[in-house]
């Protein structure tokens, strides 16, 4: 519609009712099928990251594809039955409040998703159950220091403690409130601050230090140490040091 934007005003208004049926619906057939499709990738990321991802991330992800469906189907039928372009107010209106009622719901009360989660993917797990897969999970990290891994995910993880991947997933965002690779982050992130301050590894670059922490590479380390810290490795190293 570049072109169109670019008229002048009046001239715009007069070529949109002009063409409203060879070009402007065709764009918005164009724009349901963007939508759907960003619907369809959401959910195939929430299905492909289900172990990864917390419930209230689930809850969250499954609110925002449905404002895309929803959306979807309502400028389909518009793009069908509209006699003019100003009937499509009622599309913007229904998706606004749409994102505005989510909106509110979570800035009034922060405890929503989590109740949502509790209510509709609560976990099959026993109480018992939550605390032996937790028990294990500190013994790897606090004492066995295997976040120290740079190759670690879930799926090693889970063999290495012999549980369900789904079962450590579903316990860590019940029990910790984090999915697994921010709690394998938050732990890399604790021993990189102590490195920071060895003298030990004063010779040692940033990258370095990152690396001996169990991360890949230096963004991922600024970015998870910005995180758990508000500061960059050089900033808290200069500041604490």
């Amino acid at each position: 519609m570049w072109d169109i934007l670019l008229m002048p005003h009046i001239q715009r208004q007069v070529y949109i009712q002009d063409h409203f049926i060879d070009r402007i619906m065709p764009i918005n057939y164009l724009r349901a099928s963007h939508q759907l499709i960003y619907g369809v990738v959401l959910l195939i990321f929430n299905y492909r990251n289900r172990y990864s991802l917390t419930s209230n991330e689930k809850v969250y992800l499954l609110l925002i594809c449905t404002i895309y469906f929803v959306s979807t189907v309502l400028i389909s039928w518009l793009t069908m039955f509209a006699d003019n372009w100003r009937q499509f107010i009622y599309f913007y209106f229904l998706v606004d409040t749409l994102v505005f009622i989510i909106a509110y719901l979570l800035y009034s009360d922060s405890n929503f998703l989590k109740t949502l989660s509790k209510k509709y993917l609560n976990s099959s797990l026993s109480k018992n159950d939550m605390n032996r897969i937790i028990s294990k999970i500190d013994i790897a990290f606090s004492k066995d220091e295997l976040f120290l891994n740079r190759d670690l995910n879930l799926s090693k993880f889970a063999e290495i403690i012999d549980e369900k991947p789904h079962n450590i997933s579903q316990t860590m965002s019940e029990v910790v409130q984090r999915n697994f690779n921010d709690h394998l982050n938050f732990f890399r992130v604790k021993h990189a601050k102590k490195l920071l301050l060895d003298s030990k590894f004063d010779h040692y670059k940033i990258e370095s230090i990152g690396m001996e922490a169990g991360f890949n590479n230096k963004v991922t380390f600024n970015k998870a140490f910005l995180k758990y810290t508000e500061v960059t490795p050089s900033v808290y190293k200069k500041s604490n040091t």
